[in-house]
């Protein structure tokens, strides 16, 4: 004596609950899109990038210059490798970085270039391996 087989379930009722799971899986889905979108907007809006370095990595002396959208450009130079920093002139708009820098030693070597996070991340780099006159050149181009 065992207990009665369960009542069959209707195809009304099937359809019911795939209807009632399907809802349930879109609305989860719903959600989980939300949140990764306001994760994104709040990560873009807070990590906003207002400094970044212009790297020169050469072993002899070099010219160059750089423009950051604010101050036109501006002239440096250096005897082996060296980085300034930029700060960010205004917080909308788009921040356009430019600069290049060429050997001036005659040398044989590499002259290396970059625009650089303040954490180190390279978001552009070029470099010249020709003695005189070869530039190197970078441009970012940052949204607000």
């Amino acid at each position: 004596m065992g207990l009665p087989p369960p009542p069959r379930e209707s195809e009304v009722e099937k359809t019911a609950r795939f209807t009632r799971h399907l809802l349930m899986g879109i609305v989860i889905v719903v959600i989980i899109v939300a949140v990764v979108v306001a994760v994104v907007f709040v990560y873009n809006a807070v990590s906003q990038i207002n400094q970044v370095q212009i790297r020169v990595q050469y072993s002899g002396s070099w010219t160059g210059a750089y423009f950051n959208g604010v101050n036109g450009e501006t002239s440096f130079s250096g005897n082996g490798d060296k980085t300034i920093i930029l700060d960010r002139a205004s917080a909308n708009g788009v921040w356009i970085i430019e600069a290049d820098a060429m050997p001036t030693d005659g040398g044989s070597g590499t002259l290396t270039i970059s625009i650089l996070k303040m954490d180190g991340t390279v978001l552009q780099t070029s470099s010249s391996n020709t003695a005189y006159g070869g530039l190197a050149t970078v441009t970012v181009s940052l949204s607000s």
